[in-house]
Parts: C-alpha cells; structure tokens; sequence
C-alpha cells in the first residue's frame, strides 16, 4: 500500500527512510512550501521560544548566550548545532513550551517567540501569545502548494486504497484546498473511500472531521506514530 508523505523538509526525508525501514511504500508529497525571512538583526532580551526548526535560520545573529526554548528536543539539538549554549527542550507541544518557560522562570518582558506565518498570513503562536503574553516576531513564511503531484493525483483518481500521513493543520487544510479544486475540475473522478488519513494529533485530525468530505474519509485516525513509526513497528 502506498503512503504520502506531506510534510516538507526538515523532516521529509527521515520520515520516508523510516517508512522504507519498514516495508512501507512511500510518496513523496510536500504540500507546503517554506520561505524563510532574512536573519533578524541581534535583539535585545534573554530568551526566545521557538516553536518549529524552521525558525532558526533566522536567529542566526543572536548572541549564542540567549536562552533557547524549543518545542522538541530535535529542534533544539539543531539550536545547539548553530552554536547556541543555553538550549532547553520541552515535550513537543506548544502547552509544553509554556510551562517549560514558566518553570524556568524566565523574564517575559525580555523574551520573543520566533514563529511562522501561515498562508494567510497570520502568524502562529496565538495560543503561547495568549498564554505568555510574549510578543512574536516572524521568522519563516508557509506557502500552499499550488497542485498536487502527477503521482499524488494519479493514486486520488485510482481505485486503490492509499494512505495520507499528515504532521500539521496547516498541511491538512493544504490538501483540503487542492481536494476541493481537483474535485471540481475532475467532475467525481476522485473518491475519499478508499482513502485513509493519518495525523500526528487530534487537533491535526480535527481539521478532517469539520470538513465538508467528513463523511466520505474511509478513516481519520490521529496516532500515526504509533502505527507506523514506532520503534517496534
């Protein structure tokens, strides 16, 4: 059975050496497209939350002796790759990010949240600005690919079952995006019953259960990790 894998790079290319590891069959997909925002001149604080890899570009001119909080410990082992001396690793959400940074104490009123915008525009990291009052500055731009692969597109349009992996909300709206137009132009020609979806959380998942194809996905199942990735796999 074959797998699409939709998340960009960092990030794509581990996810699909895993895959193989595994006797999986993957497609390479990216849904998104990141660019990055020039390297922010040297700010004046003592800490900076971050809450994606893709941030770090941008940090490149702080001062290595500012505090570093990350989301996941992958993220802040590239920060300590960079250079930085003071990396702290929070458990992988956002609410971990938070109470990692309340527990260390930390002065909010010297503290950035390095985040990204989505394809709207709007930045993320409403929930730490709302939590932590920190005041976010961009770091990297999401963009929406504009088409599907012939690849991808081919296995929407067959009659075999496929699977979808899906690591964020911005990707699943992506896809949504891109399902809806291709829907339209193809008159029918693709159908969601054969089509399972795997998302690395519920709030990933979410955004498939309040679409309006909710009762067409053969599946929407939110703990990918465990099916696919796990160690004993």
């Amino acid at each position: 059975m074959k797998i699409v894998v939709t998340r960009p790079e960092p990030g794509l290319s581990e996810t699909v050496d895993r895959l193989l590891l595994l006797n999986k069959t993957p497609v390479c997909s990216p849904l998104l497209a990141v660019e990055y925002e020039p390297v922010l001149p040297p700010m004046l604080g003592s800490s900076i939350l971050v809450t994606s890899m893709h941030a770090l570009p941008a940090l490149m001119a702080q001062d290595r002796n500012t505090n570093i909080l990350s989301v996941g410990e992958k993220t802040a082992q590239k920060a300590r790759d960079l250079g930085f001396l003071r990396v702290f690793s929070a458990n992988g959400t956002a609410l971990d990010l938070a109470e990692l940074f309340l527990k260390m104490n930390f002065s909010r009123e010297n503290a950035w949240l390095a985040v990204g915008a989505g394809n709207d525009g709007r930045l993320y990291g409403e929930l730490l600005d709302q939590r932590l009052g920190i005041q976010r500055i961009k770091a990297y731009q999401i963009r929406w690919c504009q088409s599907f692969s012939k690849n991808v597109l081919e296995l929407l349009k067959s009659n075999e079952i496929k699977q979808f992996l899906f690591y964020s909300s911005e990707t699943a709206r992506a896809f949504l995006s891109l399902l809806e137009k291709e829907r339209r132009s193809s008159k029918g020609a693709i159908s969601l019953h054969r089509l399972e979806i795997f998302c690395l959380s519920k709030a990933i998942a979410r955004v498939f259960f309040s679409s309006k194809y909710a009762q067409e996905w053969k599946c929407v199942q939110d703990n990918f990790l465990d099916i696919f990735l796990a160690k004993d796999a």
